[in-house]
């Protein structure tokens, strides 16, 4: 997703609701959502709007996924989100 797209999805609200899809039963919403907070975390402000969210704690759950796509992403996900110091030890402590 281009900037201006990311922005739009913070700015419309959508941030919170795929907070909830990292926990879904499903791999496939799992992988999806995870792969959206990986390229939205690279927005300065997403970042700040995600982590209030409370993403951090699903994202770091699924380091432990059974699905190695849904690992990759969570992944690169809080590796966009460790960019912030203060990420950085919301990450070590969830």
């Amino acid at each position: 997703a281009n900037g201006r797209n990311q922005e739009i999805i913070r700015e419309e609200g959508a941030i919170p609701p795929l907070v909830s899809l990292l926990s879904s039963r499903s791999d496939r919403l799992q992988e999806k959502a995870a792969s959206a907070f990986r390229y939205l975390g690279r927005n300065d402000k997403n970042k700040d709007v995600i982590v209030k969210a409370g993403a951090i704690p699903p994202l770091v759950k699924l380091l432990s996924a059974d699905n190695p796509t849904v690992q990759e992403n969570a992944g690169g996900a809080l590796g966009n989100l460790a960019v912030n110091d203060k990420n950085q030890e919301n990450i070590r402590e969830a």
